[in-house]
């Protein structure tokens, strides 16, 4: 359409899948689970008022279609930098992963679905994970535990990815592989 987020009119991605099986070619699905916008705000994050912050993600939500998953869900959203990601520590955020998985996988004769720019943003302190807190009964925030418990979520959702795909190439005898490109900062 020459327009990012403009429907075509027509679902383009089986004709994609086609052309590229046509030339021998696999068609790998690439995807950023996490990624709800980006540049959202104008400076980064930890430099913004709370004002600021609130106003600017506002006004990013506001321009987001309605149907989108952020725009519905935004307690389940962290941010940093200039962005907005899903947050991996909330279950139901990892569930619209697993299920925006299993659309692709279910619907489209992809060969793969891969990762991008995969990481868990560094913020301070998750709601979620100040919910832990209390229900595991820690008495005070520790950085370490917090960075294992970040971790552990992130196992949790690529764990249970691998477990979907496994299960599904097994039931319809497809060969869907999945991977994770590695995050990596430019020399």
């Amino acid at each position: 359409t020459g327009q990012q987020g403009r429907d075509p009119g027509w679902d383009p991605l089986p004709w994609l899948i086609d052309q590229a099986h046509q030339r021998g070619m696999e068609f790998h699905a690439w995807l950023n689970p996490y990624r709800a916008s980006l540049d959202v705000y104008t400076a980064d994050y930890n430099s913004l008022t709370p004002q600021q912050r609130e106003t600017q993600l506002m006004s990013a939500l506001a321009n987001m279609d309605d149907k989108n998953f952020a725009k519905k869900n935004p307690d389940l959203l962290i941010q940093g930098g200039k962005r907005i990601l899903l947050n991996p520590g909330e279950p139901a955020a990892r569930q619209h992963i697993y299920d925006t998985i299993d659309e692709i996988i279910t619907n489209y004769n992809v060969d793969a679905i891969h990762f991008d720019d995969y990481f868990y943003n560094d913020v301070s302190l998750n709601s979620d994970y100040t919910l832990y807190m209390q229900t595991s009964g820690a008495s005070s925030y520790d950085v370490e535990s917090h960075k294992d418990w970040r971790r552990e979520q992130v196992d949790i959702l690529v764990e249970t990815i691998h477990h979907r795909i496994k299960d599904f190439n097994d039931v319809f005898d497809r060969d869907v592989q999945f991977g994770i490109s590695p995050w990596v900062g430019w020399a």
